[in-house]
């Protein structure tokens, strides 16, 4: 019996065979299906980072990587490892199918393609894939929801803007730790999967009920008011209640009871983590007031509570033997003197230590370009993810530290307490974890280099062990490479020179607001595969004169009038070339296109440059040209520079917002700026959004605007309408 598919299913394809490309999207010409047609690998290593499709296409004939390489690498990446893979090509040798199975992928098809073989495959895959998916959105114990998928669901709620209410309630077992203490933890599972197969009844296709941690249970209820959520839970408490859980013990039982809070979107909340924070004050007024009874949130029940940073905490790998405050600013990382010290002292067998060093090379000079500040975060950024992905990677009970060495070099140590350390597979280890930080640092700008080895732990020679540790540093070494994509910024520059077609350098990027309208701004940008934007660096570097400005302008009025935009342009402002020069080019561009208006955008780091420049004109009403602040890393002058000039609208930089959920004190400054710019009327713009979790925090503190692929992907998915380019 085939099972049917019900879903419409990403389907990504490697390739550059046309024939081939043709066939596959004949067979999966409908509706069902979106292909996504990618020609390199790198490409699709980028796009997967944010858009994971449901199976991949990969053919032989792609030259930036090896195919049976990028299935390994896709394969070895914990956010694509289940991924179905299927590798296709015209060699249909026996050791083609051998490599493709080594390599970890799904199935080899040779070309040209049997019609009936390649659905039947690619079918039962995706069936496959459907499976592995639901086991990882569901939690072993109770096979409910995971917390992660309740975010997920309950975020896709609000924006899909279907029902005009959503409420949550909160579930927590009263005394479960004595159940567990008392009749010990097989007991205590059986009443956590008892109420979760009570939760079970009210799930639907709306309805998600998700184990959120240890005894705590959530359930969405899209649609239906608070008070109807209060009628629903409390019944469910009442059916729990009456129920007699046996004891080892004969002839024992015991009942249980729970204690719930509800509350509900918008009138009690218009975030997630407010929704949170108010139903885990109805549990705890619960709680307070003798348990087992459900309270819906009200006013009087406010008080000081850690929820939402409870939400946000993430366990960060951490050396216990470490003084705190001896650590590098920026990373939060212990020195490397210090951590070898602490070891030497310890009472712990070691013989050797396994050492990996990480250093974070910048494709682009940003300390020119955007401020040091904004290396800073992608530093920040990567040293976050380093230990998180150690978790993955290496056993639990290996003793792991991260020390900060020198010019952004990290180093991994892992001490072994035997001598018989099996160094190729330590080396294996190493290029995996290497080659997810890789994988997850495509948007921060920067390539990874890594050297590893193995050193002895000599107790009494503390030098000689951190002069073998800095040896290791003569063989760094990419495992992948990004350096050529900065290679657009110097091709870009030698087209404007040589007066070539720049078309295709040229990319509007529209910008929604966060109902995913399109606002009144289109964003002058580069497409560029990983989705980083160079666009302002390109500008500069090739734009030095007057006559390279006028050719830029010229190619830009030809795709606009192309495209037929009739909405307002946010383009940089290039240092090099005189501001009124500029003023008055934008000018006529809006006159020849009829445009309404062009913003130009002024990075932060220059901004003292160009007030001095904004000063000196001699006619300062410049309609309809007005003026933005780019790439914002919110320096100790910036709020001055609003005060000084008319701003239009705040940019910030890529750098600070990614991976903002998990830095609590850019969120702090960011809203801090928001509510500066609130006062004075001016929206503020978050470019380039990736992942859901950072586009959360940038609605949670009301950013104005925002782009990106994930913005593209939601908007698509919910809004739907015909897009310009």
């Amino acid at each position: 019996m085939i099972t049917k598919l019900e879903k419409n299913y990403q389907i990504f394809i490697v390739s550059k065979d046309e024939e081939a490309i043709s066939a596959i999207t004949r067979v999966f010409s409908d509706p069902l299906y979106t292909i996504t047609l990618t020609k390199t690998g790198m490409e699709v290593l980028s796009l997967v980072s944010y858009k994971l499709p449901h199976i991949m296409l990969i053919g032989t004939d792609i030259s930036d990587i090896n195919a049976f390489e990028l299935v390994s690498l896709i394969k070895k990446n914990s956010i694509t490892r289940y991924v179905p893979c299927i590798v296709f090509g015209h060699n249909n040798e026996i050791q083609d199918r051998i490599s493709a199975i080594d390599s970890g992928a799904d199935g080899y098809l040779p070309l040209p393609f049997k019609i009936e073989e390649l659905h039947s495959l690619v079918h039962a895959k995706l069936i496959q894939h459907d499976e592995l998916y639901l086991l990882s959105v569901t939690d072993d114990l109770t096979g409910l929801f995971t917390r992660k998928e309740f975010f997920r669901r309950f975020s896709f709620e609000i924006e899909s803007n279907i029902h005009s209410c959503v409420s949550i309630a909160i579930i927590d077992i009263d005394h479960f730790k004595n159940i567990n203490d008392t009749y010990g933890h097989p007991v205590g599972d059986i009443v956590l999967i008892q109420l979760a197969n009570m939760l079970k009844s009210l799930q639907t296709e709306n309805y998600t009920p998700a184990r959120f941690g240890g005894e705590e249970f959530v359930v969405i209820f899209p649609g239906v008011v608070a008070t109807e959520a209060k009628k629903i839970i409390d019944r469910i408490r009442l059916q729990f209640s009456s129920i007699n859980f046996k004891t080892n013990t004969p002839d024992k039982t015991f009942s249980v009871s729970f204690s719930a809070g509800i509350s509900e979107y918008p009138s009690m909340g218009t975030n997630l983590s407010e929704l949170l924070s108010r139903a885990d004050q109805a549990l705890y007024a619960a709680k307070t007031d003798g348990r087992n009874r459900v309270y819906t949130f009200s006013p009087i029940m406010s008080r000081n509570d850690k929820f939402w940073e409870y939400i946000k905490t993430n366990k960060i790998i951490k050396n216990i033997f470490i003084d705190p405050f001896l650590h590098e600013p920026i990373t939060g990382y212990h020195y490397l003197p210090v951590v070898l010290e602490n070891l030497l002292s310890s009472e712990t067998s070691i013989d050797s230590i396994g050492v990996l060093i990480i250093k974070v090379v910048p494709l682009v000079d940003f300390y020119r370009y955007r401020g040091y500040k904004n290396f800073e975060y992608d530093i920040e950024n990567i040293a976050l993810l380093i230990p998180k992905i150690c978790e993955i990677h290496f056993p639990y009970e290996r003793y792991v530290t991260v020390a900060d060495l020198y010019d952004y070099e990290i180093a991994i140590l892992f001490p072994f307490p035997s001598s018989k350390t099996n160094i190729s597979e330590f080396t294996k280890l190493c290029k995996e974890l290497v080659l997810d930080i890789s994988l997850q640092s495509i948007h921060h700008h920067v390539e990874i280099h890594y050297a590893q080895g193995v050193v002895p732990f000599h107790r009494h020679l503390a030098r000689k062990i951190l002069q073998e540790i800095k040896s290791i540093k003569a063989s760094f070494l990419p495992l992948l490479s990004l350096a050529n994509e900065a290679e657009i910024i110097s091709s870009f520059s030698r087209a404007i020179n040589e007066k070539k077609d720049i078309t295709d350098y040229i990319f509007l990027l529209p910008v929604y607001n966060t109902s995913f309208e399109r606002s009144l701004y289109h964003v002058l940008s580069k497409q560029l595969v990983s989705a980083k934007n160079f666009f302002d660096i390109m500008m500069k570097n090739a734009i030095t004169s007057q006559k390279h400005y006028t050719y830029f302008i010229e190619s830009l009025a030809h795709i606009v009038a192309t495209h037929n935009v009739q909405i307002p342009l946010l383009i940089n402002w290039v240092p090099a070339i005189d501001l009124a020069l500029q003023i008055h080019t934008l000018q006529k561009l809006c006159n020849t296109l009829s445009l309404p208006k062009i913003v130009l955008a002024i990075d932060e780091i220059e901004l003292h440059s160009f007030i001095s420049q904004y000063e000196g004109l001699a006619v300062k009403n410049t309609t309809p040209i007005e003026f933005s602040v780019s790439n914002c890393y919110i320096g100790s002058n910036v709020l001055q520079s609003l005060s000084t000039i008319e701003f239009s609208m705040v940019t910030l930089s890529e750098h600070m917002i990614r991976n903002l959920h998990y830095f609590k004190d850019r969120i702090k400054i960011i809203n801090g700026l928001r509510l500066f710019c609130d006062q004075i009327n001016l929206p503020l713009y978050a470019p380039n959004i990736l992942k859901d979790e950072e586009y959360r925090i940038i609605k949670d503190i009301n950013i104005a605007y925002s782009s990106g692929p994930y913005i593209e992907q939601q908007y698509a998915l919910i809004a739907a309408p015909s897009k310009t380019i």
